[in-house]
């Protein structure tokens, strides 16, 4: 009886050993499973901020981990496809992102309104946000134009768009710079004077 129980304290054993060892593989995958979702989010969000190294780095450490990750090939070739679209966009991004706690421009030249402008985007944001604002009027006269403006705790862009309302003009975010122009005119057509003979 003793030497029969041996063979079956021996498959008691091993299945119990096999177990332990297949729950210690699965831990190690939900953990690696868990370190790819963290790697994926922080490339996304790096994504939706507009910084493409960060981006680039977290999807480097999920590669590392787990080469078929079908969500970070999409963000991966989507990266790769937005080039200046990319970095536009994030630029946008990081004027909605920027909140100013407050901006007051008391009949202020639009030039002078958009270097104060420039100065609270960059203190605010710790000089992570620094925009170069270009204005191109052949007139000469955009930057002159008289804008007054008070708000507190708004967006640097929400501002942009209403110094632009005010100035009668329009801000392009570009690769390295917003291109400021004057808003193009509509010209309205001539009224039509009639002549003595054609009657009415």
């Amino acid at each position: 009886m003793k030497n029969s129980m041996t063979p079956v304290v021996m498959v008691l054993a091993l299945s119990c050993s096999t177990l332990i060892a297949q729950d210690s593989i699965s831990k190690a995958r939900q953990s690696q499973a868990r370190k790819v979702e963290a790697f994926y989010k922080q490339a996304e969000q790096a994504y939706q901020d507009g910084d493409l190294e960060r981006s680039k780095s977290a999807l480097r450490n999920v590669f590392a981990i787990d080469r078929n990750h079908g969500p970070a090939y999409a963000l991966a070739l989507k990266l790769k496809r937005s080039g200046n679209e990319f970095k536009i966009k994030a630029g946008q991004r990081q004027l909605v992102a920027v909140i100013l706690p407050m901006v007051d421009f008391d009949r202020m030249p639009l030039g002078d309104a958009l270097r104060m402008l420039s100065t609270l985007i960059k203190e605010t944001s710790k000089d992570k946000v620094i925009p170069n604002f270009v204005i191109h009027d052949k007139s000469n006269t955009l930057k002159d134009k008289p804008v007054t403006l008070n708000m507190k705790q708004v967006p640097a862009n929400v501002v942009l768009d209403y110094l632009m309302n005010l100035s009668n003009s329009t801000a392009k975010v570009n690769q390295h710079a917003i291109s400021i122009k004057p808003r193009a005119s509509r010209s309205v057509p001539a009224k039509r004077v009639a002549k003595e003979d054609e009657g009415f």
